[in-house]
């Protein structure tokens, strides 16, 4: 038991430390557009239309995948959800529409765009836009990552992510949702998720959130070291 206690403790230290425009002579086709959102981000279940036609959507745990058939190549998407507190709604006035990009016939070969959405509280720019690209090797994080100051480690392997201490090499692991750029470690009953967003080929940013609530942002760099080992 004491030693569950001082596991965790480390566990919250560590937390806290980290705080194109073309002409054509036929009328163009246009793709799918998913449109990706971690349904534990929003305060209920966000809604989106097109075309003033709700949504259908596929949900793999926390994610959802919302799917939409779209006419034309920058499609108008509306959505209706709470998030901080207050009420957004692009049907109801309440912020302006999401414009997403459509694939047309033959730019890709899965006929899909596909975008992650993150709620940002501002109702002039209520989200977070990420492009999700299917078997991009920048999308993939595998491999060690350090913060600037050395006191924590990432490290990204399969569908695990550890998570190390730099000073007393305390090791934590989770789960690393690669498709959705997510990842998980719980202990106890504290729960720590991380968003990553790969910036080049040398540096990720990390979103934290400590069950649920936002903590902080950091970059995290591309290291062969890991304390941990």
């Amino acid at each position: 038991m004491k030693k569950n206690i001082l596991l965790l403790s480390t566990f919250v230290a560590l937390i806290a430390i980290m705080i194109s425009f073309s002409s054509c002579k036929k009328d163009s086709q246009y793709g799918e557009i998913d449109i990706y959102v971690d349904r534990d981000m929003f305060e209920n279940t966000p809604e989106f239309f097109y075309n003033g036609s709700s949504l259908n959507h596929s949900s793999y745990g926390d994610i959802w995948v919302f799917e939409a058939n779209v006419n034309e190549k920058d499609a108008s998407i509306d959505y209706s959800f709470n998030f901080g507190g207050t009420y957004f709604s692009s049907i109801d006035g309440l912020g302006s529409p999401v414009i997403l990009t459509a694939p047309e016939d033959g730019e890709v070969v899965s006929n899909t765009n596909s975008y992650e959405l993150r709620p940002t509280g501002d109702m002039d720019d209520p989200f977070k836009i990420f492009e999700l690209i299917p078997d991009d090797p920048s999308s993939g994080v595998t491999g060690k990552w350090v913060r600037s100051d050395g006191a924590s480690y990432l490290k990204f392997s399969g569908s695990t992510v550890y998570l190390c201490n730099g000073s007393s090499g305390a090791e934590f692991s989770g789960t690393y949702d690669a498709a959705a750029g997510k990842a998980t470690l719980v202990e106890g009953t504290t729960e720590l998720t991380f968003y990553i967003t790969p910036e080049g080929t040398d540096t990720i940013l990390i979103e934290q959130y400590i069950s649920g609530n936002h903590v902080g942002t950091q970059n995290y760099y591309s290291t062969t070291e890991y304390p941990c080992n």
